[in-house]
Order: C-alpha cells, then sequence, then structure tokens
C-alpha cells in the first residue's frame, strides 16, 4: 500500500522523502521574461534554437496527433502506451480542461502534451517528442509555448509535474529554472516480507525496457494498452 501526500505516524510505514520531487514555479509575466528566466547554462540557448526551426505550434480539439507524438515517445522510452480510450475519457470527464497541443515541422507532428488547466495552473499533464523532436529542440518549443498560453489565458503557474530522483526529466527540468519540491510518501506492506521496487531504474527491468523499445511502432500500439493496465 502506497499512500502519498502525509505519512500516519503508525511505525509499519516506511518513509520516503527524497525520491521524488514536483517542479512547479509562478509564471513570469512576459513571454520574453519567460525566456529570460531560464539559465544560461540551462535549456535558454536550446530553446532559441528551437524558435529558428521553422517549428509550428497549435491547440487541437482531437486527440490523433498527440496520441501517434506520445505513442512513439513512450515505445522510445521503453514504456507501454496507455489505450486512445482512457485519453479520450479524461477529456470527457473534464471538459475544457484537457486539451491537446501540437508542435510540427515541415507539417509533421514532432512534440506534444495533453495539458490539463485547473485553478491558475497549467501542466502538460502527458507530454513527448519523436526521434525527430531532439535535434530540432522541439520539446523546449513545446513548453514554452505552453506557458506563453497559460499567460494568455491568465493562469498564474506552471506545473512541471513530478519526477524520480536521477533521471533525465529531473535534470530538464531543473535546466529550465525549476527547483525541485520533494515529496513524501509511505509505504505499507501488507503481504510479504520486502518492498517490492516496481521502478523502471530497477535493472531487473533493463533487458524489457531494451527489447520494448526495438518493437516496431504498430506493435507497441497494438500490445502497449494490454499490458499497462498490469502494471504498478
Amino acid at each position: 500500500m502506497e499512500l502519498r501526500g502525509g505519512v500516519p505516524a503508525d511505525d509499519d510505514w516506511v518513509k520516503f522523502g527524497d525520491t521524488y520531487a514536483t517542479f512547479e514555479l509562478p509564471l513570469p509575466p512576459t513571454p520574453d521574461a519567460i525566456i529570460a528566466a531560464i539559465p544560461r547554462k540551462g535549456r535558454k540557448h536550446a530553446l532559441r534554437q528551437s524558435l529558428k526551426a521553422g517549428l509550428t505550434f497549435e491547440a487541437h480539439d482531437e486527440l490523433d496527433d498527440f496520441y501517434a507524438v506520445l505513442a512513439e515517445s513512450y515505445r522510445n522510452l521503453g514504456t507501454p502506451i496507455f489505450h486512445r480510450r482512457y485519453f479520450e475519457n479524461l477529456v470527457a470527464a473534464f471538459p475544457g480542461a484537457f486539451r491537446p497541443y501540437v508542435v510540427r515541422h515541415a507539417g509533421t507532428p514532432v512534440a506534444a502534451s495533453l495539458a490539463f488547466a485547473y485553478r491558475d495552473h497549467l501542466h502538460p499533464f502527458y507530454a513527448g517528442g519523436t526521434a525527430a523532436a531532439r535535434a530540432l529542440n522541439a520539446n523546449d518549443f513545446l513548453f514554452y509555448n505552453l506557458m506563453c498560453t497559460a499567460l494568455a489565458q491568465g493562469l498564474a503557474r506552471f506545473d512541471f509535474g513530478r519526477s524520480k530522483t536521477g533521471t533525465g526529466s529531473f535534470a530538464y527540468k531543473k535546466h529550465w529554472g525549476f527547483e525541485p519540491r520533494f515529496l513524501v510518501y509511505g509505504q505499507k506492506l501488507v503481504h510479504g516480507k520486502s518492498l517490492p521496487d516496481l521502478s523502471p531504474l530497477n535493472p531487473r527491468y533493463r533487458a524489457l525496457i531494451g527489447a520494448w523499445k526495438r518493437l516496431p511502432l504498430a506493435v507497441s500500439r497494438a500490445v502497449g494498452p494490454h499490458l499497462i493496465r498490469h502494471l504498478g
């Protein structure tokens, strides 16, 4: 059993406070101020390069391009993709709050996000990029334009979400100038004698992740939704 956001005083609970962190900041007042706030040794140069790469940013009302990009991104990371119906249900359950955004290069989708607006926050709840996105710095272009979109909508904060320490996403968010706020989790054994390690960083899963990365995209899209239902 895992409890996130506070742990009872019961001695049976194992407390973790340095594994996951969330990243959130007030939005600078203008698009230029967003760029100025990025550390010089962080993602500032990559973002400026992306602004010259011929990329376009679009808000969408349908999920086709977003899902195609996310499915490739997940496959490239060695992670099964959710069924498209899951994202459709999110949009239906929170009308007006979830919206897909797509970055294109020469008409081809290369990065995308399903972003969630809640109170005064905008959170790129799901985001990913294709293999072509890295050379174009398309993810930087995506997040910058999402911040600009939040400003235009009168929102006050950008929520980059949680990442695990020691991962690329953790370092990436710090390079944008976001500081981690560590989250307190608690775990309690119901059965068994030791806590399971379901993290993708577990060496036991390394071969499986490597094999998944080599799957044809059509296969990973077909099999992933059935497999992910059984993963923690």
